[in-house]
Formats: C-alpha cells, sequence, structure tokens
C-alpha cells in the first residue's frame, strides 16, 4: 500500500483514500500502524458497506464482518 501512495505522491497527489472494502489482505492491528508511520503522504480513510443509492451500480466490494470492517475507522481517528 505504501508503494501505490509513492506513486501516487510522485503524480501529485496531495492524499489518498485508504478504501478498506476494496483490500483483501488488510489486518488492521499490524497494517494501519506501519502506514500511519511510514505514510507518503496523509489519507483517507473509509468503507463502503452498502450502496450510496439505490439505483448505483457501484456496490461494496466488502461482504464480511462490519465490524472487522469499520474498527479500523474508528482506530485510524485516535
Amino acid at each position: 500500500m505504501t508503494h501505490e501512495m509513492r506513486i501516487a505522491a510522485d503524480h501529485g497527489a496531495d492524499l489518498v483514500e485508504l478504501r478498506l472494502d476494496c483490500l483483501a489482505t488488510f489486518n488492521p492491528r499490524p497494517h494501519l500502524p506501519f502506514l500511519l508511520k511510514h505514510r507518503p503522504l496523509p489519507f483517507i480513510v473509509t468503507s463502503r458497506v452498502q450502496p450510496l443509492m439505490h439505483n448505483q451500480k457501484s456496490v461494496p466490494e466488502f461482504s464480511g464482518d462490519e465490524c472487522r470492517l469499520l474498527c479500523p475507522v474508528d482506530t485510524s481517528m485516535m
């Protein structure tokens, strides 16, 4: 993830979105502290557990336990 963040920074990004519902191997305990310490630029932690609109074609890619997905969002705000 830090590699992709560096690429975004090299292309002029001011920040990136860390979308948890798209990360298949994300484990908040080791990954989030590492990202917070080694991030090349600021990031926003998001999770889309429900479509924004009923007619929207884009649906969340995460289908597991919502707590596992949302707890890192709470942790990242501390």
